[in-house]
């Protein structure tokens, strides 16, 4: 009956949102995708709804329509920007890196001072292993925003890794003037 009504009326948007229901009830995913896919390209009263759908989908698997949601969903958004910064800390949860890097650089074209988005994008580059680019975002942030406790950490890290251990104690050093109690700079202090 659902079926028959969202083929009759293409503008129907509660039967679209009732399919979409009725597939995840019955964990049809990508089907509950295709009707919330078209539910938001007539209604932007479903955004919360299709970023909820949109994470299910991610977590089992469904990529590609789990970011075909997130793309509409921030197309419909009002405030595109913080959804695009919703849909980004999602795939980062979720170890996907590749699309939460394109709406990185956007985000930052956009507003190069938003050093909470040129943090996570240095965190994409060194989960992809690009490590002197993850260090050029983790010391741009360092530079603007001194008591960022998490770059300092990331730089320590890496320049750890890469032997460096006259500045990987230094920024440590900074951490710990900061934050006297923080675990993970006393514990790669320790490896020192």
């Amino acid at each position: 009956c659902l079926l028959k009504a969202a083929s009759v009326n293409k503008q129907d948007a509660i039967t679209r949102a009732h399919l979409a229901d009725y597939y995840i009830n019955k964990n049809q995913f990508e089907k509950a995708g295709k009707y919330y896919l078209e539910l938001l390209s007539l209604s932007t009263k479903y955004i919360d709804a299709g970023m909820d759908l949109a994470e299910k989908l991610l977590i089992r698997g469904f990529r590609r329509t789990a970011l075909d949601i997130f793309s509409r969903v921030i197309a419909r958004s009002k405030k595109h920007n913080a959804a695009r910064e919703v849909v980004i800390d999602i795939c980062l949860a979720n170890n996907e890196i590749e699309y939460p890097r394109e709406l990185l650089e956007q985000s930052i074209k956009e507003n190069p001072s938003n050093y909470d988005m040129v943090y996570k994008a240095g965190l994409v580059h060194q989960e992809a292993g690009n490590w002197e680019k993850a260090l050029t975002y983790f010391i741009k942030v360092d530079r603007h925003v001194r008591s960022h406790v998490n770059a300092k950490f990331q730089i320590a890290k890496i320049y750890y890794m890469n032997h460096k251990i006259l500045k990987a104690d230094d920024y440590l050093n900074q951490i710990l003037r900061i934050d006297p109690g923080n675990e993970e700079a006393l514990a790669l202090r320790r490896k020192i």
